[in-house]
């Protein structure tokens, strides 16, 4: 593209980034991700959300955080993990949510979502796992996350 005088941009990159992992090209789709990020592109939630998920279901839960982790500088953390989150209660695949939701309560903000918890409280007590639940709202309503 840029032979051509066009500059990609945010779009560009995650359409690109979206049709790779649809390819489980999960590599090159990283490697397009942080070439947008060098240059300063914000990637749209969908890209974040797309990425994330990938990693997530190649089963490389840690690398997601991490890289969503660089996005906290850009305040886009905290939406694309409440986001990311929802979907993977809805999948039910709530045992890799707990360090998701973790890290939700160490963000200086501890700003969590009413609909991020509402899936939580659910997809916990549907998986029997009240203790968690209960421990969780007893943060929840003492500020101390």
């Amino acid at each position: 593209m840029n032979d051509h005088g066009c500059v990609p941009d945010s779009i560009t990159y995650g359409s690109l980034i979206t049709g790779l992992c649809q390819e489980s090209r999960l590599e090159e789709a990283c490697h397009l991700y942080e070439t947008m990020m060098d240059k300063g592109l914000s990637p749209y939630e969908v890209t974040r959300l797309t990425l994330a998920y990938e990693y997530y279901k190649k089963g490389d839960s840690v690398i997601a955080m991490v890289m969503l982790e660089k996005l906290e500088k850009k305040k886009l953390w905290l939406w694309t993990v409440n986001t990311l989150i929802r979907k993977l209660f809805s999948k039910r695949k709530v045992g890799i949510t707990a360090l998701f939701f973790r890290r939700i309560f160490d963000y200086k903000d501890r700003n969590v979502n009413r609909v991020t918890l509402a899936a939580f409280v659910t997809a916990y007590y549907e998986s029997d796992k009240f203790a968690l639940v209960s421990y969780l709202n007893e943060r929840i309503s003492k500020g101390i996350g």
